[in-house]
C-alpha cells in the first residue's frame, strides 16, 4: 500500500555550492559566540520553515510514507531552489501514485507545526516535471549544476 521508509544512515550538509560551505567553514576561524549569538540561541523555539527530522510524524502516516526524506526534497526544491535534487530524491523513494490521496483525514500531527499533508501534494508533483524545463528556466539550483557535481545542459 505505502512506499518503504527509507533507512538512510548518512548524513546531509545541505550545501548546494562551494560558496556555501567556505561560508560556514570561516565559522570555525572563530566559534565565540558574541552577545547577539547568545541571545538568539536563548530566545523562545519557534516554528522554523523546515523539517528537523524528529520522526514523530513516522508512526501516525496510514500509508506509511518516507515523510522526513519528503519534507528534506521540499527544503531542496523551496529553500535552495535545487529542483533536480528535490526530484531525484523524490524518484528515489518509490512512493505510490498518489500519497496522500487515499486518506480522508491526515493523522500526522507534526511537532513543528508544519500541514504535512499539504505538503506532500506539493512537492510530489515534482516527480512530473521534465527535467529539461528546468534547465531553460535556469531554475536547477547551485549555478547550474544538479546533485552529484555534474554541469547542466
Amino acid at each position: 500500500m505505502g512506499a518503504a521508509r527509507s533507512e538512510r544512515t548518512h548524513g546531509n550538509s545541505g550545501f548546494t555550492t562551494l560558496d556555501q560551505l567556505q561560508a560556514d567553514l570561516e565559522v570555525l576561524r572563530d566559534p565565540t559566540l558574541t552577545d547577539d549569538d547568545k541571545r538568539s540561541l536563548e530566545a523562545p523555539k519557534l516554528v522554523g520553515l523546515f523539517c528537523q527530522g524528529c520522526g514523530e510524524c513516522l508512526d501516525p502516516c496510514l500509508q506509511r510514507l518516507p515523510i522526513p526524506d519528503l519534507m528534506r526534497s521540499f527544503m531542496y526544491a523551496h529553500a535552495y531552489r535545487n529542483r533536480p535534487a528535490a526530484q531525484a530524491l523524490l524518484l528515489e523513494l518509490g512512493l505510490p501514485d498518489s500519497p496522500c490521496g487515499d486518506c480522508d483525514e491526515c493523522p500526522v500531527r507534526c511537532a513543528k507545526g508544519f500541514d504535512v499533508r499539504q505538503r506532500v501534494r506539493d512537492i510530489v508533483r515534482l516527480r512530473e516535471v521534465p527535467r529539461s524545463s528546468w534547465y531553460e528556466q535556469g531554475s536547477c539550483g547551485g549555478a547550474g549544476r544538479v546533485a552529484g557535481g555534474r554541469r547542466a545542459g
